[in-house]
């Protein structure tokens, strides 16, 4: 029985994402990609018009935190913004720990290739938008500031995540999870006292 198109676009992918992972981007072949998924080499360009734009297919990947970003607020919940905040904060950097290779290889890949850094570039454009379009929605029920930037808020609040990351990723278990519960609280806080009407 034959796989269908869509199963082998995704083992192709996984198949990418695993030797990105362990070989890095420039050190995997598509070649190798093909073989490790079971199919043919022409088979990737069919899916992927070449190979950065299959490693640029990671953002819209389970993989990724920027899907799991569009999928939280592709439609606002309504619900407080600190709930959906400590949400986003502790999802993403689960998230990035637990996906920590193959992030390394797509941010690393991004500061060399063109087409890949303005891949990435818009992706982070759309999380971020997608967070201030929600934020837009707490401000119009009053729940923050009136003169709050959205835009410049939503970024404010996403760029600490990264850098908490690339600072802590090589720490154990038990310290990155003390750590980044900690660091989450405090982002939040800070965030909402910054924000919220009255400050």
């Amino acid at each position: 029985m034959l796989t269908q198109p869509t199963n082998r676009r995704e083992l192709i992918l996984e198949a990418a994402l695993e030797l990105f992972a362990q070989k890095g981007f420039d050190g995997t072949s598509t070649k190798e990609i093909a073989e490790a998924a079971g199919v043919a080499e022409g088979l990737i360009f069919h899916h992927f018009k070449n190979k950065p734009g299959l490693l640029g297919a990671v953002f819209e990947t389970r993989h990724s935190y920027f899907a799991d970003l569009q999928a939280l607020l592709h439609e606002p919940p309504d619900l407080p913004a600190e709930q959906v905040l400590t949400r986003l904060a502790s999802g993403g950097l689960a998230r990035l720990r637990q996906e920590a290779r193959i992030t390394i290889v797509l941010f690393s890949a991004a500061q060399v290739g063109s087409e890949l850094r303005a891949r990435l570039e818009t992706v982070i454009r759309e999380g971020s938008d997608s967070l201030a379009r929600y934020l837009a929605d707490r401000r119009a029920k009053g729940e923050l500031r009136e003169d709050l930037d959205v835009n410049t808020a939503a970024f404010a609040f996403l760029s600490p995540l990264f850098m908490f990351f690339l600072v802590h990723r090589d720490l154990s278990d038990a310290d990155w999870e003390e750590r980044a519960a900690a660091f989450v609280d405090g982002l939040v806080v800070g965030w909402l006292r910054g924000s919220s009407p009255g400050r």
